[in-house]
């Protein structure tokens, strides 16, 4: 498996169980409170861009989840913690580092996009293949971390529908290869995941594959 880059405090939390059934997902999601996208201070608006009228009309009446201190360190979707699914910006970074000061995040993410993850790990797994060798590259992303990072304007990520994932060794044979362990998740998600409700990027050359729930077809 493809390790997350994070620092080692993310990984003293003890053990938890795999996140394995839409309704663990929901469970999850339901410790956090809910803020309303017109009920953001104006302070986040600026810091993230939403303030920007393009946005404000795209994104109204989504919901986020307001994430506090050791929430993170929460599984969400198998073993994959609530802060994997965060930007990874200087803001997770220092709450990371410093749980029990309980700083504040908002996460924008879409239930669908979290079920279609777990349908692709638990795929996976019957088949025979390692259902954790990926690392997730890229979940929410604000407006200005998204254009930050090279992130197409109207990216799905701004509205928490796309999670971006770095490919492993997912055939179990010790190395990765794109024609086999890069193919197998992307038949997965062409042929039974995602099919005709989302967006699947390829990215040829790469070990990277996007996938969304936009609602209908696209590809690249």
């Amino acid at each position: 498996m493809i390790k997350n880059s994070e620092p080692p405090s993310a990984g003293n939390q003890h053990t938890q169980k795999e996140i394995l059934t839409y309704k663990g997902i929901d469970s999850v999601l339901s410790t956090f409170e809910k803020v309303p996208f017109e009920k953001l201070d104006e302070a986040y608006l600026n810091f993230s861009g939403y303030n920007n009228a393009l946005f404000k009309e795209n994104i109204k009446g989504k919901i986020f989840y307001k994430i506090t201190g050791g929430d993170v360190l929460k599984n969400l979707v198998g073993k994959f913690k609530v802060n994997d699914f965060l930007p990874a910006d200087s803001s997770r970074f220092r709450n990371i580092n410093s749980i029990k000061s309980n700083y504040t995040q908002y996460l924008c993410i879409d239930k669908k996009v979290l079920y279609r993850f777990l349908d692709l790990i638990l795929a996976l797994e019957k088949k025979g293949y390692d259902k954790y060798a990926f690392r997730i590259k890229d979940g929410f992303r604000y407006p200005d971390f998204n254009n930050r990072t090279g992130g197409a304007r109207g990216s799905q990520h701004i509205y928490g529908r796309a999670i971006d994932l770095s490919i492993g060794d997912i055939d179990k044979d010790g190395k990765f290869n794109e024609a086999t362990d890069k193919k197998i998740v992307l038949l997965l998600l062409e042929n039974d995941i995602i099919k005709n409700t989302g967006g699947v990027g390829h990215y040829p050359g790469t070990n990277a594959v996007h996938f969304d729930t936009r609602g209908y077809n696209a590809r690249w």
